[in-house]
């Protein structure tokens, strides 16, 4: 035997909806008797007002290629392709190192805001925030051991 059922509620209808909840509760020891006796399972009812799930984020390894391909398309003609620039005061890899705990801070700092004394533009309304995000994935993933 196999059956599914749903209840609903019109919206507003809050004592209809306390009604079929204490009735719920009421049978619930038959409920769970009969589950256990024909092997149907229980499951927690759903609440479809709550807010939905959040949208799964993707993984750490697709971040950082996306990143990678984020870089290079957009860094690294001064961070050097994959952020491996032989000129220190570029050397992306070595963020953590500079800067500690601080190192995302400075990164979207750097990235949003620019640092034009060093020839550094600011790229907030170039590229999208999930971006900035993706390449900074990239560049935790190269950081050097100190």
């Amino acid at each position: 035997m196999q059956w599914r059922i749903g209840i609903g509620v019109r919206k507003g209808d809050e004592t209809l909806r306390r009604r079929i909840d204490e009735a719920l509760g009421q049978l619930e020891p038959e409920i769970r008797r009969t589950a256990e006796h024909y092997g149907f399972p229980l499951a927690a009812a759903a609440d479809l007002t709550a807010a939905p799930p959040a949208a799964p984020q993707p993984s750490t390894v697709d971040a950082v290629a996306a990143g990678r391909t984020v870089f290079n398309q957009h860094c690294s003609h001064c961070h050097s392709p994959n952020a491996h620039s032989p000129e220190p005061a570029r050397d992306l890899r070595r963020l953590r190192i500079r800067y500690g705990e601080r190192m995302t801070a400075v990164f979207y700092e750097a990235v949003t805001e620019g640092r034009t004394a060093k020839g550094m533009p600011p790229w907030k309304e170039i590229l999208k925030q999930e971006d900035i995000s993706r390449v900074l994935s990239f560049v935790e993933s190269v950081q050097s051991s100190p």
